[in-house]
């Protein structure tokens, strides 16, 4: 249907359009035509008037030449008088002549009552004198004469033989001569005409209503007298509206400039046409081809409208006989649709009216019952189930009926004799009115699916109740539940970890390859165990023994991630502290020999890459047997932590304190400068260790003997620097105790 609506339109738009196109191309032919003819009728009023004002100049130029002459002569007065009378009724247009002297005093005219006037003080008198060029033409802008006349003035000026200004002739212009001149060419009532002085003032207008004779045009920046002079040419022509009437006109303009003199300012006609007139003819023909447009547009799309309304009632027609047939067929495999459907489905799916009566049952309701189709349909629900099990139903039977759906379990023997445990539903059919007309009846076995949540229960027991923490999270690694010892073990309560992922746990105590090769074997073997530190909601960092394995469910697809994990914080501070004692004294604390001979090595190694000083002191308690044997080995050993502790505060960190056993202490000096530095470090200890110590409310005192071996003077490996140390510590108690001497070179 769109389509020929699409057709109709474009052809009567193309239609439209041709019509415009001829209503346009006609206006364009009217105004170019009347453009021609006011341009042409310009041109002629801008020959004629040239004509006028090179007579009137040659006139004037005549009496130039003779008017000195006849001055000078007895009756010159007068017979120039006579002359400028005969030639004023020669020149159309001009009725008055006037000679002017330098002075400014009328000396001569055609009319006596002009003469002894003085000028001195006209604008005219200014503009000759000021630059007086015989040659040219003084064209004046209009004024009025002392007797009262509206006009325009034509001067010469004369000079004497010096070339110096000596008086003018004027000859008075009427302004009606002009539209004498230009009426006769008029071809129109509304036609306008004026003339208008080079300086904007209006000459003559045949516009009576305003008058705007003497209107100066050129004060309006918009007036279309300046855009005329604007243009730069002599002749213009525009289409605008006229400030003075603001009606919109044709209008031509022609500046005049006689060829043959030169003068100070040109005359300006303007020649002008409503446009309304022009175009009135050209407006009654487009309104009437609008009109028929129209009337093409109506008609068309009446006739066509009734006849789409008719074809579209045949349409209807066919299209109903059509819908007809297709719902038939939509029905019967609509039927053969839901059939298929509720037989592939393992539920039983029948359907009852309200008198209890089947109207649909499905295969699978057919072979519970063991009964065909034709069986089925018709029997009633008392029939089906029987006296007993019928008493059993009927209060949800009655409830269905009341329009409540229905939903119970029971066990039923079939017909072979096996038992089913069977999910029932009822559910109420309305019809429009809301009233129950039958329901609809869905059983479903669900024996395998008790059995499945009893087994579910079972595995949910054992989750709850484990004693490692349990995570399980989706194939995004997104946490979706956690057991109690999870809780327990981590701090986060299961609200807080379900949604998140197993980062919340982690403590950046590993680096990420480690995290990436855990994630590299899971994907490639299914399974990660080991060891990782992680961190509690407490912010504590404890290890922990892992295992994470993939597991994808059968049928879906989906994969899921099951952690689990044990704390075994206990068992690493074992093996922490157990490490620890290999390598310390148990007593003090202290590095034990192990530790302390690793160190050392280390320290000579980095001393051959980069030389410097090393010291080892070997100790030896003087007098601390005595104190064993008078105070006990309880005092004995606070003793030993005591030594221990005031050798730590003599030394730099960077220095070791070792305890090689019983009373037997070496001190690792790292870089000392000098042997002098050493020596100073051994006469501290002395005589700090030489101090009583009060230990359980008794008092000890011990000395020491120490030996001093350097590297390299000394020896270059770890053994012979103790050995030559333990060496001078003997020397010094064999020559003193309580003193130290250096180890032989």
């Amino acid at each position: 249907m769109a389509r020929p609506w699409l057709t109709i339109f474009f052809t009567l738009v193309g239609l439209g359009g041709l019509l415009g196109y001829q209503l346009y191309d006609d206006y364009s032919d009217i105004s170019s035509q009347e453009q021609q003819r006011l341009v042409s009728l310009a041109s002629a009023f801008n020959a004629n008037m040239g004509e006028q004002l090179r007579a009137s100049s040659a006139m004037l130029g005549v009496l130039t030449h003779t008017a000195p002459t006849l001055l000078s002569e007895p009756e010159g007065v007068a017979r120039l008088n006579t002359r400028m009378s005969l030639l004023s009724e020669s020149v159309t247009g001009i009725r008055t002549i006037i000679l002017v002297n330098a002075n400014g005093i009328v000396v001569s005219s055609n009319r006596s009552e002009l003469v002894g006037l003085g000028f001195s003080g006209s604008e005219r008198y200014t503009t000759i004198s000021e630059g007086p060029d015989p040659a040219k033409l003084y064209i004046s802008a209009p004024f009025t004469t002392p007797l009262g006349a509206y006009t325009i003035s034509l001067g010469r000026a004369i000079v004497n033989t010096q070339g110096e200004f000596d008086g003018y002739l004027l000859a008075i212009l009427a302004p009606d001569y002009f539209g004498v001149l230009m009426k006769s060419l008029l071809y129109a009532p509304d036609m306008r005409l004026s003339v208008t002085h080079g300086d904007g003032k209006v000459i003559y207008s045949t516009q009576s209503t305003p008058d705007i004779r003497g209107l100066d045009l050129s004060s309006n920046p918009q007036s279309l007298f300046n855009h005329h002079k604007a243009s730069g040419g002599p002749a213009s022509f525009v289409i605008d509206r006229i400030a003075s009437t603001n009606d919109l006109r044709y209008v031509a303009f022609h500046s005049v400039w006689p060829a043959s003199i030169v003068a100070d300012k040109e005359l300006v006609v303007a020649v002008s046409r409503d446009a309304s007139a022009v175009l009135g003819p050209w407006k009654t023909s487009a309104i009437n081809t609008a009109g028929l447009y129209l009337g093409i547009v109506l008609t068309v799309c009446l006739g066509y409208l009734a006849y789409s309304r008719r074809h579209a009632a045949y349409q209807r027609l066919v299209l109903q006989e059509e819908e007809t047939n297709k719902q038939a067929d939509a029905i019967a495999r609509s039927e053969r649709f839901i059939r298929t459907i509720t037989d592939a489905m393992p539920g039983l799916v029948a359907y009852f009216d309200r008198s209890l009566r089947c109207c649909f049952a499905n295969q699978a309701y057919l072979d519970w019952y063991q009964m065909t189709s034709e069986a089925m349909s018709g029997i009633t629900l008392l029939e089906l189930l029987g006296e007993s099990l019928f008493a059993k139903n009927k209060p949800y039977i009655d409830g269905v009926l009341a329009g409540e759906s229905q939903q119970f379990e029971r066990f039923l023997t079939k017909r072979d004799g096996s038992v089913g445990h069977v999910l029932a539903n009822y559910i109420p059919d309305f019809d429009e009115s809301g009233d129950v007309i039958g329901f609809n009846l869905l059983v479903t076995d669900i024996k395998a699916l008790r059995m499945a949540e009893a087994d579910l229960k079972v595995a949910e027991t054992v989750f709850e109740n484990t004693a490692d923490g349990i995570m399980v999270a989706d194939e995004n690694g997104v946490i979706l539940s956690v057991n109690d010892a999870f809780t327990e073990i981590t701090g986060y309560p299961a609200h807080e970890a379900v949604g998140q992922t197993p980062r919340l746990l982690r403590s950046n105590h590993h680096a990420p390859e480690f995290h990436a090769a855990v994630w590299q074997q899971i994907t490639e073997q299914g399974e990660w165990k080991g060891e990782i530190w992680n961190r509690r909601k407490n912010g504590e960092i404890f290890p922990m023994r892992q295992t994470i394995r993939r597991v994808a469910e059968k049928g879906s697809g989906l994969r899921r991630y099951i952690s689990v994990f044990h704390d075994i914080t206990d068992v690493w501070r074992k093996n922490e502290r157990t490490q620890h004692l290999a390598f310390h004294d148990a007593l003090t604390d202290l590095p034990n020999r192990t530790l302390l001979l690793e160190r050392l090595e280390r320290q000579i190694v980095m001393s051959e890459r980069q030389p410097r000083c090393l010291a080892v002191l070997f100790l030896d308690l003087d007098g601390f047997k005595r104190v064993n044997d008078t105070l006990g080995h309880a005092i004995g050993d606070e003793l030993l932590k005591a030594v221990a502790n005031k050798l730590q505060g003599l030394v730099r960190q960077t220095d070791t304190v070792a305890r090689l056993g019983g009373d037997e202490f070496v001190v690792l000096l790292d870089s000392p400068q000098n042997q002098e530095e050493v020596e100073n470090i051994a006469d501290r200890i002395i005589a700090s260790i030489n101090e009583p110590v009060e230990l359980s409310g008794a008092v000890a005192k011990v000395g020491t003997s120490i030996g001093i071996a350097m590297y390299p003077e000394h020896g270059r490996s770890s053994s012979d620097l103790l050995k030559n140390a333990d060496d001078a510590m003997y020397r010094a108690k064999h020559e003193g105790k309580n003193t130290y001497r250096l180890a032989s070179g």
